[in-house]
């Protein structure tokens, strides 16, 4: 987890796959490093923390989401934890 209200999501199987960035709409979240999770949201480009604040409400501290600037990301509107399967279910709103 990179803050109570984000964390990154890599699937183990495509190394060659970038980590992307998911911001929790819904406030803080109960998942452990290392789970599989299930994603549900909108797929988003330039990554911003003022952006997202204004677009969802959620807080975000700067330094530790630094690296994430103007990266793609996800405003997940649900995220729990699996326990064999990694699955995003997304919006992209890159076009």
């Amino acid at each position: 987890m990179i803050s109570p209200c984000a964390f990154s999501i890599k699937d183990p199987d495509k190394p060659a796959v970038e980590e992307l960035l998911i911001v929790n709409q819904s406030g803080t979240l109960a998942i452990e490093p290392g789970a599989r999770v299930k994603v549900t949201g909108i797929v988003h480009r330039g990554f911003n923390v003022a952006d997202v604040k204004q677009e969802t409400g959620v807080e975000l501290d700067e330094a530790p989401h630094r690296e994430w600037k103007g990266e793609s990301y996800i405003v997940a509107s649900t995220s729990t934890a699996k326990s064999n399967t990694c699955v995003t279910s997304c919006r992209d709103t890159r076009s």
